[in-house]
């Protein structure tokens, strides 16, 4: 039997290829695996992470106490930072006076020794600033002050050259950086005198007191 189609050209079927619908199907696939190897991939990474999370804890469970401790131990290393900072704060001011005393021995030469060492207030003369309100300037003034001195007393006996000299006593105190830091001579005072029949040079030095507190008696 003869099939005749009567359809014109434009109504006719046309006949496709399956090649697209093949090769969609194909990048799906593709896709459908990359997807799944990513997946697989971040499930290992996931447990790697896991069994590494797991070897800390225990670690953490078995060194628990010396972890606690180390931390405690850093706790404590900060707040002695701190409480060093305090003290330091409060003795930057002020004078130790132990030291002080052992700094006065240690510059005092042989032929030389103390026989009072005191704090005393004197009337110090010195320069200001002062402003001048007829003039509507500054200029210097002298001023007189009750200031806190350091008031050394001592003798000097002969030298190995019969020499009664305190001088040494005094360039030494005025050399030394700690000392000289913290007191500087103002006055002197001296006279020919004797101790149990023996000729002595007693001596009185004024050290102006440059920082610390002072008022109190130094024994």
């Amino acid at each position: 039997m003869i099939v005749i189609n009567l359809l014109p050209n434009d109504l006719r079927p046309v006949k496709r290829t399956p090649l697209p619908y093949m090769a969609a199907i194909l990048m799906v696939i593709l896709v459908l695996g990359a997807m799944a190897s990513m997946w697989l991939s971040g499930v290992g990474a996931m447990r790697s992470q896991q069994k590494e999370l797991e070897k800390l804890q225990e670690a953490r469970a078995k060194f628990g106490d010396v972890i606690e401790e180390y931390n405690a131990l850093e706790q404590q290393k900060v707040e002695l930072a701190k409480r060093i900072d305090i003290i330091n704060e409060i003795v930057s001011d002020r004078i130790i006076w132990s030291r002080q005393l052992w700094n006065l021995s240690r510059l005092t030469p042989d032929n030389i020794w103390l026989s009072g060492v005191k704090i005393e207030e004197r009337s110090i003369k010195t320069t200001q600033i002062v402003y001048d309100p007829k003039r509507k300037e500054y200029k210097e003034k002298r001023v007189v002050l009750k200031k806190p001195v350091l008031a050394v007393s001592g003798y000097v006996v002969p030298d190995a050259d019969r020499q009664m000299r305190f001088f040494p006593f005094t360039e030494a105190t005025e050399n030394d950086e700690e000392f000289s830091a913290m007191f500087e001579l103002r006055d002197q005072k001296r006279e020919v005198t004797s101790f149990n029949g023996r000729p002595v040079l007693s001596f009185e030095l004024d050290y102006l007191i440059l920082q610390g507190k002072s008022g109190e008696a130094v024994e």
